[in-house]
């Protein structure tokens, strides 16, 4: 049987990505680490690049990648527009970790690559892993063959893509075989020499929602789309409707790291409606049994020798017994 490892990619760490976190654990044969910017030592300080840390009382494997790291495999520092900033080169190439967790793990036929946005709308991932347990060497969110040039992405890459089809992709959970990522690797540093010794106007460095598919999918992997029924984007997801109320097992994305601090003040603004309505009813009792007392009222006068009874505000006094 295959041997999968889910890796979770973040530059963030708190209690509600450990709590996602929780939701991979009841897969059978997957493996789940963090991927971990460690820029700056965020971390940790130690200089292990594969090591156990403790995030709010859970203990997870991690693998802590930085600029040092990068340096090793000798990847193309190339981004869209020149910024060559270890934090841009890291979102626009996000291909890279999987060349650096493959090479510190390389015992894996499947690496999954997870965000840490992503959310899972019910108590386990184990749903989609099984749906998603088929031999492709490439899996990943829209892809689809591009029929005319108007993609951001696809535009001013013709430097190096000029007769073959263009393929598009969405990364937020990209799979990618053990061969397929070997092949991307060395295909990314042979295309990094072209882009350098190119005179072409306007070029763009390939993004890799671009890059992956394009060169899979030409070069004869085996690829499969991820049905859209399953994972659910928007450009900005407004996490103040009910969508969560009931479990569905989709996953969305992106859901942001204070997705659970908002639900949870959600259900206090609510709990302190529900109070507030609570004091109102009280209020509306109170001032119908003291409107009620003013309309009727029975008591004792001070010598005690008399009823006096109160009739729409008129107080009569009857005697009761005599001395």
């Amino acid at each position: 049987m295959a041997k999968n490892l889910i890796f979770i990619k973040s530059h963030i760490m708190n209690h509600n990505i450990i709590e996602e976190y929780q939701k991979y654990l009841n897969i059978d044969n997957y493996d789940v680490i963090f991927a971990l910017d460690n820029t700056e030592q965020r971390f940790s300080k130690k200089t292990e690049v594969i090591q156990e840390l403790d995030f709010y009382g859970t203990k997870v494997k991690c693998f802590l990648f930085d600029e040092n790291v990068h340096k090793l495999f000798n990847l193309p520092n190339y981004t869209e527009d020149g910024d060559e900033s270890f934090c841009k080169i890291m979102w626009y190439n996000a291909d890279y970790p999987f060349y650096y967790v493959k090479h510190y793990f390389p015992d894996y036929d499947f690496y999954w690559q997870v965000e840490f946005d992503v959310f899972c709308n019910g108590d386990s991932y184990k749903f989609f892993f099984d749906e998603y347990s088929s031999s492709e060497d490439l899996i990943a969110c829209y892809i689809e063959k591009l029929e005319n040039n108007d993609w951001y992405w696809s535009k001013n890459a013709d430097w190096c893509y000029k007769d073959v089809p263009l393929y598009k992709s969405f990364y937020p959970i990209v799979r990618l075989s053990n061969r397929a990522i070997d092949f991307l690797r060395k295909r990314k540093i042979e295309i990094g020499k072209i882009y350098s010794q190119s005179h072409v106007k306007n070029k763009r460095w390939l993004h890799c929602e671009l890059f992956t598919p394009t060169e899979l999918i030409n070069n004869n992997f085996t690829w499969r789309s991820i049905d859209n029924q399953k994972i659910y984007f928007e450009e900005t997801f407004d996490i103040c409707d009910d969508s969560f109320a009931k479990k569905d097992n989709i996953l969305y994305h992106p859901i942001k790291y204070n997705y659970l601090k908002r639900i949870k003040k959600l259900e206090e603004e609510n709990n302190s409606l529900v109070e507030l309505l609570k004091q109102k009813e009280n209020f509306q009792k109170n001032r119908l049994k003291t409107f009620i007392k003013k309309v009727f009222s029975v008591q004792n006068s001070e010598d005690k020798l008399h009823k006096i009874i109160t009739i729409l505000g008129i107080k009569i006094s009857i005697k009761i017994f005599n001395k």
